[in-house]
């Protein structure tokens, strides 16, 4: 089956452009619009609507085997217009087959990064631990050669107490792997989580050796925090990113506060990602929602609707260089896309720690197209 998706404004992340007018997937692809349709081609009405790239949630949980908390990208996404997730370290060097095992079916596109610990992110009261062996190991290399397609960068949790007895030496041995591996043509960059600062640790000194494409994550923190004393984003997070680092909400129900996230929008710190770090018990929660959800609160937070979608698309799959399957409406490129409609609804956004955010309207998926097969339809697009 064919698909014309008509009518719409189309809002393409990676130009920065709107317009009226039609898309056209064809055995899968976008493609050039025809003169005339077939019968065999299902023409959506998208009139009122935004159609963009299937969006992408650049920190989700997804592997249900082996993580406790893993999250079926098939069951949360396509309803949120989501078509490809990026699951965030749940597996490390002696699990990684099981996790990616688990998502070989998906019809969501689940991309990996490797946690170099045992056994991946675990999570509390124990946690992984941040030997830097593992950042070394042999099967590092064997794992990204195995699934050169699949695993498309590091992930590193700083802070929290696992840092201790090793400081910042995980990281620094990850940063020497990353070099090798991308010498040798792998995609490879490193996201670092920024959890509370264990002792002896500052922003600046995590910052310091991250480089341009690499990510720092749970940017909106509030128990440590990016900001001075004085409420300013401090000048070294300023310098990383005119560096080239990249800043993720990855907003958790811990991971983020408004009150922070507020601060950062008010001095014109805008996140470059937009995520979730959903678990499965996080799942549909009221101070996280869902991808749309998250990008609806920045945007009632005072971000331009190109902003926010191409925070939630375009960027993430730029900085993991998968653009030529994902957050791109080019003619020749998997059929990826959502229908979204931009509602007036007045409602409160909150956090777990007091913090809310009163908004206005909300983005409201209303069609989800996975390679030019409708995995989503709200009830009134028919």
């Amino acid at each position: 089956m064919n698909i014309l998706i008509k009518n719409g404004t189309i809002l393409d992340p990676e130009k920065n452009t709107m317009r009226e007018g039609d898309i056209f997937i064809k055995d899968g692809v976008f493609a050039e619009p025809e003169p005339s349709y077939d019968r065999t081609t299902e023409q959506i009405d998208a009139s009122g609507c935004i159609v963009v790239p299937g969006l992408m949630d650049a920190h989700m949980h997804a592997f249900p085997a082996d993580f406790p908390y893993g999250s079926s990208a098939d069951v949360m996404c396509p309803p949120s217009g989501v078509t490809t997730v990026i699951d965030p370290g749940s597996g490390g060097v002696y699990n990684m087959d099981m996790c990616l095992n688990t998502t070989e079916l998906s019809v969501v596109t689940v991309k990996a990064l490797l946690e170099p610990s045992m056994y991946g992110v675990q999570p509390a009261p124990y946690g992984e631990i941040q030997d830097p062996m593992y950042a070394s190991h042999e099967r590092v290399r064997e794992l990204f050669s195995k699934y050169s397609n699949r695993i498309i960068g590091f992930k590193l949790r700083t802070g929290g107490g696992l840092s201790r007895g090793f400081g910042l030496s995980a990281l620094d041995e990850l940063k020497k792997m990353q070099k090798k591996l991308n010498s040798e043509g792998y995609l490879c960059n490193t996201t670092v989580h920024f959890g509370p600062l264990d002792e002896g640790i500052s922003v600046g000194d995590i910052l310091s050796r991250l480089e341009a494409g690499d990510v720092f994550t749970h940017m909106f923190r509030g128990d440590s925090t990016i900001f001075a004393p004085d409420g300013s984003v401090l000048p070294e997070v300023i310098e990383a990113r005119k560096r080239g680092v990249i800043f993720d909400t990855a907003a958790s129900i811990i991971n983020m506060t408004l009150d922070c996230a507020k601060q950062g929008v008010s001095q014109g710190f805008l996140p470059d990602i937009i995520s979730t770090d959903m678990v499965r018990p996080t799942q549909y929660r009221h101070n996280i929602g869902s991808l749309i959800h998250q990008a609806s609160l920045f945007l009632n937070m005072g971000m331009e609707l190109s902003d926010v979608i191409r925070a939630v698309s375009y960027t993430p799959a730029r900085v993991y260089g998968i653009t030529k399957e994902a957050g791109t409406l080019n003619i020749g490129a998997p059929g990826d896309a959502a229908v979204i409609k931009v509602t007036p609804h007045d409602c409160t956004f909150k956090d777990s720690f007091g913090g809310s955010v009163k908004g206005t309207r909300m983005l409201v998926p209303k069609l989800t197209v996975k390679r030019g097969i409708i995995v989503y339809r709200d009830a009134l697009m028919y």
